[in-house]
């Protein structure tokens, strides 16, 4: 008998909007969906030895809601899976070579032929904080490749090395407290200036981007979509990503004039 796994589900979500805390309603979207049915699959099968614990949810604010967009895993989830792959999949350290070691700039490559996989991994100061740097874009990289090569990643399923926001946050670290800025950054601290907080609004725009793109992806028609990406919330997103991250931006367009397109071929 199945156990009822819910990963930290809640109906309401507590999320800090334009600088005060509000109780949001949750959207479970189709992508959260698919990885959480997958990782109770992999939970009840124990092939791998995997716990609830070692999931957690991947929020992003999209409109007037919270969404549920995926699942993170934790690394220590990935290393179980890894010690449990058939040898030929296993992760190889001699498939590993690096591409750029430059400053806070680092890349990895992992290049096997009988396993055909190939993959980076990268960090630098505008998505890594962490002390360790060679450690973690190779803990980023192998993360990458177990997750393709289990076919785990295949299904909304992210590792925590991805990106310093991935990591769990308690619930009670989660507190308005008054003299912080709209990042949650005390005003006379060190992190809320220069590039650290360049930093946090990388971060921000990057969660925005993600959310706003799996809210335009899962859109039911051309009305739902001029909808979402007029309403007065999305509207600073994008002209946030606009600024801040044209990459970013252009790919956003790119992912609504797709839906777009796809609505008027469908009404054809």
């Amino acid at each position: 008998m199945t156990n009822n796994y819910n990963f930290g589900e809640k109906q309401k979500e507590n999320y800090k909007v334009e600088g005060k805390w509000q109780d949001l309603e949750v959207w479970q979207t189709p992508k959260y969906l698919t990885s959480r049915q997958k990782a109770i699959e992999l939970i009840e099968a124990k092939t791998y030895g995997l716990e609830e614990s070692d999931f957690w949810i991947l929020k992003n604010k999209g409109g007037n809601k919270l969404c549920y967009t995926g699942l993170i895993i934790s690394h220590n989830g990935c290393l179980k899976i890894n010690d449990k792959l058939s040898e030929e999949l296993r992760f190889d350290p001699e498939a590993v070579s690096f591409l750029k070691d430059s400053g806070s700039e680092k890349v990895m490559q992992y290049v096997s032929k009988t396993q055909k996989i190939y993959e980076f991994g990268e960090i630098s100061s505008n998505n890594c904080k962490n002390e360790y740097p060679y450690a973690m874009v190779l803990k980023r990289l192998m993360d990458r490749v177990i997750l393709k090569a289990s076919k785990v990643g295949f299904f909304g399923i992210y590792s925590e090395a991805e990106s310093d926001s991935f990591k769990e946050t308690p619930d009670d670290v989660k507190k308005d407290v008054s003299g912080k800025n709209g990042f949650g950054l005390s005003k006379n601290s060190d992190l809320a200036n220069g590039d650290d907080m360049k930093e946090t609004l990388d971060k921000k725009n990057e969660e925005d981007f993600r959310g706003l793109k799996s809210i335009i992806e899962n859109c039911g028609g051309e009305e739902e979509l001029k909808a979402v990406w007029l309403s007065k919330e999305n509207k600073k997103i994008v002209n946030s990503l606009e600024k801040w991250r044209p990459e970013l931006y252009t790919l956003l367009v790119g992912a609504k004039d797709a839906m777009k397109e796809s609505f008027s071929k469908a009404g054809e």
